[in-house]
């Protein structure tokens, strides 16, 4: 189970609960205001959450043609760096159209 009650792989009844309550509420947002939304699954540390926004609109300033989700994904994976990293990295999670990308 992770931190903040989500869990994956046999979690809790609970844990599903709220996982489905979250894609739920995230789906609604995302049809809402557009393409997608980002959001984190439990709770994050705020200097942590303030990089991953900053790299985040780094690079769709910079890679305009990157879907949102493949970014969003390879900022995910510095939650397993080998020198230990850290779960909020994991937390974030795109819902809305994978291949989303900034217009042109």
């Amino acid at each position: 189970m992770l931190r903040g009650g989500i869990g994956y792989g046999g979690g809790t009844d609970e844990c599903w609960r709220q996982h489905a309550h979250t894609t739920r509420t995230a789906d609604g947002i995302a049809i809402a205001i557009g393409s997608g939304v980002i959001a984190p699954l439990w709770s994050v540390k705020d200097s942590i959450a303030h990089e991953i926004a900053e790299k985040f609109y780094e690079r769709i300033q910079n890679e305009p043609s990157t879907p949102f989700a493949e970014i969003l994904a390879d900022l995910r994976k510095l939650s397993y760096k080998a020198e230990g990293g850290e779960d909020t990295y994991a937390a974030y999670c795109f819902y809305g159209d994978p291949l989303a990308r900034r217009a042109q």
